[in-house]
């Protein structure tokens, strides 16, 4: 199951960071190092796998 989630992880964060550089590019920043663009699509990638993976049930009284 791990390995699912980080072959989609990486999916995410491949597509995610073409489509950011697309949009830079698109806006005029041709001379950007292109590494630049896939910082942002770090986080857009976590962040999407945050929003579907299962959290860790705890049970306690409260």
């Amino acid at each position: 199951m791990v390995v699912i989630e980080v072959i989609i992880a990486l999916a995410i964060w491949f597509a995610s960071g073409h489509a950011i550089s697309k949009i830079y590019f698109k806006a005029g920043f041709k001379d950007t190092p292109i590494f630049v663009f896939w910082i942002p699509a770090l986080n857009l990638a976590f962040l999407f796998y945050l929003a579907f993976s299962e959290w860790p049930r705890f049970k306690g009284n409260v």
